[in-house]
C-alpha cells in the first residue's frame, strides 16, 4: 500500500472516529447558547425561546439537545402533547440521553402515569450514574404506587449520589415517614417546606416538587466550565507539546515521511505506527475499543438482551488494542536502536513519556 493510499485510509478513519464528537460539538452551536439564554433569563420569553429551538431544528434536524430543551419549554407552557413529542424525538436521536428521559418521566407522573414514569426515571439514572434527581423523581412516582420500601431505596440514592443536597433534612425526614408506613398504608403527606426548583412553571402539583435543572444551576454550571476554559486549553496544550515536538523530532531522526503529523491528533499515532514500521491494521487496531462501542451501542439499543455478546466484543478489542500497542512501543524502540527495556517502558502508560523523550534525545 503506498503512502497516498495509507493516508486516504487514516483520513477515512479520523473522519469517522471524530464524527461522533462533531456532532455532540453542533449541538452547543452559538445559536442554541443564544436559545438557552433567551429561554432561562425570563419566563415570559419561552415562546421566543420555542421559536429559536424550531429554527435550530430544522438546520439540524439530528440536534437532540434541541428537542430537549423546546420540549422543556413546552412542558413549562403546559403543552404536555408537544412536549412528550420532543422528549421522545430528542430519545430517538440520542438513546441514552438522561435528561429527556427524566423530562418523558416528569410529563407521566403529572398525567398520573406512574408506573411508566418508573422506566423513565429508570432509563435517566441507567444512562447518567450520577442523575440525582432521576432517584428522587423515581421516589415520587413509587410513592404514588405505594411502594414504599422502594420510593425510600431511592430517597436514600438521591442523598448518596447528593451528599450536600439543600434538602437533605427534610429528605431524611421523609425517609423516618417512610419507614413508618407499613405495605398499603399511605404515609404522613409531605412536608411543605420549600425546596430547590418548587416555583418553576409548569410544576406537576404543589406537594410533588419534582426536580429538573433550573435556570440557575445551569448559568451557573455554564459560568464554572466557562472560567475554567483558558487554563484546561493551557494544560491541555502543554501536554499536547510534551508528546508532540519528541515524536516530531523521533521522526526527524528516523527519516520517517511527515514528520509535522506529530502535532495533529490521532495523525500522531498514525506517525507512531509509521515510525514504528508497523503496518497501517496496526494504528486502526489502536480504536477497536471506539468502534466496538459504537456498535455495542447500536446493539444494546436494538436489543438490550444482546449485552454479553457486546462485553465480549469490547474485551476482544481491549485486548487487540493492548497487541497493537506492544507492537508499536518495541517497534520505535528498534527503529532508534535503544533496547527493549525501553520499548517496555514505552509500553507503559505511565513511562511512556520518559521513554519518548529518550527516544527523541538518543544520538544517531
Amino acid at each position: 500500500m503506498n503512502c497516498t493510499m495509507r493516508l486516504s485510509v487514516l483520513f477515512l478513519v479520523f473522519a469517522f472516529l471524530c464524527a461522533p464528537v462533531c456532532c455532540v460539538a453542533a449541538q452547543r452551536s452559538p445559536e442554541l447558547q443564544e436559545a438557552l439564554d433567551t429561554h432561562l433569563s425570563n419566563p415570559d420569553k419561552i415562546p421566543e425561546a420555542i421559536e429559536l429551538y424550531t429554527q435550530i431544528i430544522a438546520k439540524d434536524p439530528k440536534n437532540a439537545e434541541a428537542y430537549n430543551w423546546r420540549g422543556h419549554a413546552y412542558y413549562q407552557l403546559s403543552e404536555l402533547d408537544k412536549a412528550l413529542a420532543d422528549f421522545n424525538k430528542a430519545i430517538e436521536i440520542a438513546p441514552t440521553y438522561a435528561d429527556a428521559y427524566n423530562n418523558k418521566g416528569l410529563i407521566e407522573l403529572r398525567r398520573d402515569q406512574y408506573q411508566a414514569a418508573t422506566q423513565s426515571f429508570a432509563k435517566a439514572f441507567e444512562s447518567e450514574k450520577t442523575f440525582a434527581e432521576a432517584h428522587y423523581n423515581m421516589g415520587i412516582a413509587l410513592e404514588k404506587l405505594k411502594r414504599y420500601t422502594e420510593a425510600s431505596q431511592e430517597y436514600s440514592r438521591y442523598l448518596q449520589v447528593k451528599p450536600n443536597a439543600p434538602d437533605r433534612l427534610e429528605i431524611t425526614a421523609k425517609l423516618d415517614e417512610l419507614s413508618k408506613a407499613g405495605p398499603g398504608v399511605a404515609p404522613p403527606p409531605p412536608r411543605p417546606a420549600p425546596r430547590a426548583g418548587a416555583n418553576r412553571p409548569g410544576q406537576p402539583a404543589a406537594n410533588m416538587q419534582l426536580k429538573t435543572p433550573t435556570g440557575q444551576d445551569f448559568a451557573a454550571a455554564m459560568a464554572a466550565q466557562k472560567a475554567a476554559e483558558p487554563a484546561s486549553l493551557l494544560v491541555s496544550l502543554i501536554i499536547h507539546l510534551l508528546f508532540a515536538i519528541p515524536l516530531f523530532i523521533i521522526a526527524r531522526n528516523t527519516e520517517t515521511p511527515l514528520p509535522w503529523l506529530a502535532f495533529i491528533p490521532l495523525a500522531n499515532q498514525y506517525l507512531m505506527t509509521t515510525v514504528a514500521r508497523q503496518p497501517l491494521w496496526t494504528f486502526i487496531a489502536l480504536f477497536a475499543p471506539s468502534i466496538v462501542g459504537i456498535l455495542a451501542g447500536i446493539m444494546m439499543a436494538v436489543s438490550p438482551g444482546l449485552i454479553i455478546i457486546a462485553l465480549i466484543l469490547m474485551l476482544i478489542s481491549l485486548v487487540v488494542v493492548v497487541v497493537a500497542w506492544w507492537k508499536i512501543s518495541m517497534g520505535m524502540a528498534e527503529a532508534v536502536g535503544a533496547t527493549q527495556l525501553w520499548g517496555i517502558l514505552m509500553f507503559i502508560p505511565c513511562t511512556s513519556p520518559i521513554a519518548l523523550i529518550y527516544f527523541a534525545l538518543m544520538k544517531h
